[in-house]
């Protein structure tokens, strides 16, 4: 009895000092049987998939496209079934939606941004009411370097680009894009690092991803990074953090975290303080008869705005390449996707965690015949997958297509 309650008496102590080692989460359960059921394709007003975006309560599909001088914004309420598009005459510079993105908050008055970027000059469209009206706004003067990503939480939109691949140029606006303040800030290597040389990224476009968390800190992961020391080099990914005013914070850096298309980055719309980084890794088989190289997908969530991370868990093995890799998450749906080259052919793969990461599904494939230009949108309730349709003209107003697919998740 003694022992027993010897024991019991160490157990908060464990608990904490498992707290402090950051092992307090336990590795999820992976392998699970999915059910997910996609809808046939339907047609989807907007000439690029990260033109389209999904209201707070998923009831409403928003899709925005360019007529000439006018914007149309075109919303359906049942799941893509049918679409009602209203043309809006704003104050915007040139019309070109082919740079544009939708960034989609579920957080205090459930706002829903859109911005873009014409000639260096950035420009929001934004509705504080799901989409029954809506209000553009334009900032005089340029952003250096072009839009690169774009992320908003409750208080902050944040626009970012990357001036010479080793600095940021940011703009914020904590009143909807009416006003601005514009910084400039250098980042380094974690001190871990500190003493190899940090390398321009080769890819300044599509290996990109921001995120403004919980307490408007604005985040910005880079993959396809490379550092060298002497004759050493090594590849990774970069993950910055930069407070709300544009002073660098924190770096943390990834090695052999992927290449170009092997990640993403990105926060729960519904639960602020949750952040998620999937990667790709190749490692050689020694167990086959000759030694092949393999890919693997990796998942890492933090719940507290990226100050601790889980330990990176693997969903996914395979002996070709990955690409294409996207996570998105409402609530307690998590989803990740990423492509395989099989046969010639693109191979779309996903899976999901209904219980807020505790537990994942097995991956499944999906026929989206272009997944490296595919993009999720999650709701309370499912999961949308958004892509262009091959055999439709690109000045088509209707050129994507969508799929939807109804998840009961866990509470």
């Amino acid at each position: 009895m003694r022992t027993t309650l010897l024991k019991n008496s160490l157990l908060p102590i464990f608990c904490c000092l498992a707290l402090l080692s950051g092992c307090s989460e336990k590795t999820p359960k992976t392998g699970l049987e999915p059910s997910v059921e996609f809808s046939e394709s339907r047609a989807c007003y907007g000439y690029e998939e990260k033109c389209v975006a999904v209201t707070a309560d998923g009831q409403k599909l928003h899709s925005l496209l360019a007529n000439g001088e006018d914007v149309v914004i075109a919303t359906s309420s049942d799941q893509g079934k049918s679409w009602k598009p209203e043309t809006y005459d704003f104050p915007l510079p040139e019309n070109n939606f082919f740079g544009y993105d939708w960034c989609s908050v579920t957080q205090g008055e459930n706002t829903l941004w859109v911005t873009g970027l014409s000639q260096g000059r950035p420009f929001v469209i934004s509705s504080s009411n799901q989409g029954q009206s809506w209000s553009g706004h334009v900032r005089k003067g340029k952003l250096e370097g072009g839009l690169s990503r774009a992320s908003a939480n409750q208080n902050l939109l944040a626009l970012l680009s990357l001036v010479n691949g080793l600095s940021v140029q940011g703009l914020l606006s904590s009143d909807g894009g009416k006003t601005w303040s514009q910084w400039e800030s250098n980042f380094a290597l974690p001190s871990n690092w500190s003493d190899w040389v940090l390398e321009p990224p080769r890819n300044s476009t599509y290996s990109q991803h921001l995120a403004v968390d919980a307490q408007d800190r604005v985040h910005l992961y880079l993959e396809d990074m490379e550092i060298k020391k002497e004759d050493k080099k090594k590849e990774g990914a970069l993950h910055l953090r930069f407070s709300a005013k544009g002073e660098f914070e924190w770096s943390d850096f990834l090695p052999e975290a992927g290449e170009v298309y092997a990640g993403d980055f990105s926060r729960n719309s519904s639960l602020p303080n949750e952040l998620y980084r999937v990667t790709s890794k190749d490692y050689e088989d020694k167990e086959s008869v000759k030694e092949k190289t393999r890919y693997q997908v990796f998942m890492s969530i933090s719940r507290d705005s990226g100050d601790s991370w889980q330990k990176p868990f693997m969903l996914f093995d395979n002996p070709t390449p990955i690409h294409a890799l996207e996570v998105r998450a409402t609530g307690p749906l998590i989803v990740c996707s990423w492509a395989t080259r099989e046969s010639g052919s693109d191979i779309d793969h996903l899976c999901y965690s209904k219980d807020g990461g505790k537990s994942w599904t097995s991956p499944q494939r999906v026929d989206l015949k272009r997944p490296s230009e595919k993009r999720l949108l999650t709701t309370t309730e499912g999961v949308y997958v958004v892509f262009p349709n091959r055999k439709t003209s690109h000045k088509s107003s209707k050129r994507l297509h969508l799929k939807y697919a109804p998840v009961e998740v866990t509470p």
